[in-house]
C-alpha cells in the first residue's frame, strides 16, 4: 500500500510541476509580446480605436436587427394564428377591448349627434329672440311677477320683532 500512496503522490508532483512550468512560459510569453507589442499600439491607437468602435457598433447593430427580426416573427406568427381562428394567447383580451372600444365609439357618435342637436337648436333660438331679453332672464322675470311686496310681508313670521317681554307690557 505504500507503494500505491507513494506513486499517487510522485504522479501528482510530476503533473503539478509540468503545469507550473505551463503557466511560467505562458506568463513569460505574455509579458514580452506586451513589450513588443506596446509601442505598436501606440503608434496605431489612432487606427485601431476608431476601427474597435467601428466593429462594436457594427455588432450591437446587429444583435438588435436580430432581435428586432425574432420579434417582427413572432408578431406575424401570432397575427396569422389570430387571423386563421386558431386562437393564440391573449386573443380573449384583444377582443375584449375592440368590442370595448367599438361601444365606446357608438356612445360617443351618439353623443356628439346630442350635442350637434342641441346646439343648432340654440343658436335657432338665439336667432329668432334676437333682439330681445335671453330666455333666461325672461324666465326669472315671470316667476318674480306673480309675487308682490305685499305677499312677501304676509309670508314673515307673525312674531317677528316682538319678545314676550314686549307683549306683555
Amino acid at each position: 500500500m505504500c507503494s500505491r500512496q507513494t506513486m499517487r503522490i510522485l504522479a501528482a508532483g510530476v503533473i503539478g510541476a509540468a503545469l507550473l512550468v505551463v503557466s511560467g512560459l505562458t506568463l513569460t510569453t505574455t509579458i514580452i509580446s506586451l513589450v513588443v507589442a506596446t509601442p505598436l499600439l501606440m503608434i496605431l491607437s489612432s487606427v485601431l480605436v476608431p476601427g474597435g468602435l467601428k466593429m462594436f457598433f457594427a455588432t450591437i447593430g446587429f444583435l438588435f436587427a436580430t432581435v428586432f427580426a425574432v420579434a417582427d416573427l413572432s408578431s406575424l406568427s401570432w397575427i396569422y394564428e389570430y387571423v386563421t381562428g386558431r386562437h393564440p394567447p391573449w386573443s380573449g383580451q384583444l377582443d375584449y377591448a375592440r368590442t370595448t372600444m367599438a361601444t365606446k365609439a357608438k356612445e360617443m357618435k351618439e353623443r356628439a349627434k346630442e350635442y350637434s342637436y342641441v346646439r343648432e337648436k340654440t343658436q335657432e333660438d338665439a336667432t329668432a329672440n334676437q333682439g330681445t331679453v335671453p330666455c333666461k332672464i325672461k324666465e326669472a322675470a315671470n316667476a318674480n311677477q306673480g309675487t308682490t311686496p305685499s305677499k312677501k310681508k304676509e309670508a314673515a313670521p307673525a312674531n317677528q320683532g316682538t319678545t314676550t317681554s314686549q307683549a306683555t307690557n
